[in-house]
């Protein structure tokens, strides 16, 4: 598990008033939470108008009136918190 994770964990944990390292409680509360982990999305005409050309220096980007992305792909990974990969 990653610091920050971690140190999130022992704040949540302090709010709830349990003990900090009291992982199994965290994660028990959580799955009782989040009941849907996957959403779908349907792409469309809209979502390729986020889609074009960037510029390649930071200078010439700060010019840009948007910054777009460079696939549909990554429009959709960034949108949904997930990696190409995935």
């Amino acid at each position: 598990m990653e610091d920050f994770t971690k140190k999130a964990m022992r704040y949540y944990n302090t709010q709830q008033g349990s003990p900090n390292a009291d992982w199994l409680t965290a994660v028990g509360r959580a799955r009782e939470e989040v009941t849907f982990l996957y959403v779908t999305h349907r792409v469309t005409a809209l979502d390729f108008r986020q889609i074009g050309p960037l510029s390649k220096t930071v200078p010439a980007q700060a010019q840009q009136r948007r910054l777009p992305y460079a696939t549909i792909l990554e429009f959709v990974t960034e949108r949904s918190h997930a990696t190409e990969s995935f």
